[in-house]
């Protein structure tokens, strides 16, 4: 599930780029597990748990690599969005010119996760707009 869901590092990075709390599928809480954060389904975010407004220390927001495809745009500017797939099977997003489709902005980190973080950081970085 790891390669799935940010991690809470990655997670406090996107809220801090401007994505909302409400969109992670997921959230990490450590509040009945002895303090090590686990993964739970939205379920209780969804449900007043915990309130909206108020995330509290021991809950904190896991977007899910779907969570983070349906936040990045599918065109900035002139460039559109694509995914490919690379040697050893690697998922990999990048943003192609619709103009000069040798002119691409490639995000390959280690998982497809981390290049959805990378891309949206690209995008907010380059002023375009998340869908959220």
């Amino acid at each position: 599930m790891k390669e799935q869901v940010t991690s809470i590092e990655q997670s406090k990075r996107l809220i801090e780029l401007g994505v909302p709390a409400e969109k992670a599928s997921m959230i990490y809480q450590s509040y009945y597990t002895q303090g090590v954060p686990k993964l739970y389904a939205q379920y209780y975010q969804r449900n007043g748990y915990p309130p909206k407004e108020k995330i509290r220390e021991d809950v904190i927001p896991a977007f899910t690599v779907a969570d983070l495809i349906a936040i990045l745009p599918t065109t900035c500017g002139g460039f559109q969005i694509g995914l490919d797939r690379v040697r050893d099977d690697n998922t990999h997003i990048f943003y192609e010119d619709c103009a000069d489709s040798s002119h691409i902005v490639l995000f390959i980190e280690n998982s497809l996760v981390e290049s959805c973080v990378k891309a949206i950081e690209w995008v907010v970085s380059n002023n375009y707009k998340l869908n959220i």
